[in-house]
């Protein structure tokens, strides 16, 4: 069992985290990560021939992104509870759970990058996600809002943005790691789009307007998160303004905040509107600023 254990970690670095355990499911924990992606050429890496100051850069904004992975999978696992409660079709559900593992496999090549640019292992972080709730809402209605925020916005925007960061790469590393979040980000954001297309076909037009309400909301939070505002800085930042560090798949602030006032009226809102939510589109462009 070691030995298979030792080819599977070949392929993918399933124990590279702290927080693995010894029990017999270690060895199944590195199939689940290994997934259906391509290994890593992790020999490949360009972090030897940094100077210590932006190894360290690149430590800290790998870093940044373990916490928000792993945070994910708690805010998935409760899109699950979200979509059962509403009655949606049984693959949809699966799929969310598959989601969980993703986001596991996330955080375990997040921390792999720490190590590769700043040499240790960080800790395993314990915050949880919490979704916003409203108990006036029918359970359909909830389930679409927590659709918009967690998968249709926020995962459909970390794709808008991986494509970006993968494809100005050029260490082989970070752009075989942005490639397996890639791929995986897409399938997260359409397990939203698909939740609320199948829901909105039979809404009434209460649920309709419940659900539209939210969305202005969720946009200056994400913004918020993001960029932070003049009372609170943001809560992640894996941006640097400084260009050699495009090569490791970083951006600046000021890129990301661009991409994001671009994508919500050229992707998110023509999105909601070609699956049936009555967005208040003034509103909604209103929240970005």
């Amino acid at each position: 069992m070691l030995e298979a254990s030792h080819e599977l970690v070949d392929l993918f670095p399933a124990d590279a985290a702290a927080w693995i355990s010894e029990t017999p499911l270690r060895a199944e924990y590195a199939r689940l990560m290994r997934g259906f992606h391509r290994p890593i050429p992790w020999e490949e890496s360009h972090a030897p021939r940094l100077e210590p100051g932006l190894r360290a850069e690149l430590a800290r904004i790998w870093g940044e992104r373990i916490p928000t992975e792993y945070r994910s999978i708690t805010g998935f696992s409760t899109l699950s509870f979200d979509f059962i409660a509403a009655g949606a079709p049984v693959d949809l559900v699966a799929v969310c759970h598959r989601v969980c593992i993703d986001e596991l496999r996330h955080t375990e090549l997040a921390v792999k990058m720490v190590e590769t640019y700043g040499g240790h292992l960080p800790p395993l972080p314990r915050e949880i996600s919490s979704m916003p709730a409203d108990e006036s809402l029918t359970a359909v209605a909830q389930a679409c809002r927590s659709a918009i925020l967690l998968s249709c916005l926020g995962e459909t925007f970390a794709c808008t943005e991986l494509a970006m960061l993968r494809d100005r790469a050029v260490d082989p590393v970070v752009h075989g790691v942005l490639t397996v979040f890639l791929a995986d980000e897409i399938v997260h954001a359409r397990v939203g789009w698909a939740y609320l297309a199948h829901a909105l076909k039979t809404a009434d037009e209460r649920t309709k307007r419940e659900v539209a309400e939210a969305i202005p909301g969720y946009i200056a939070g994400i913004a918020a998160n993001l960029f932070g505002t003049a009372e609170k800085p943001a809560v992640i930042d894996v941006t640097n303004d400084d260009p050699r560090l495009g090569e490791h798949g970083v951006c600046s602030m000021r890129e990301e905040q661009e991409l994001y006032r671009a994508f919500v009226p050229d992707v998110f809102l023509p999105g909601l509107r070609a699956v049936g939510v009555p967005v208040d589109t003034s509103a909604a462009l209103a929240a970005l600023t």
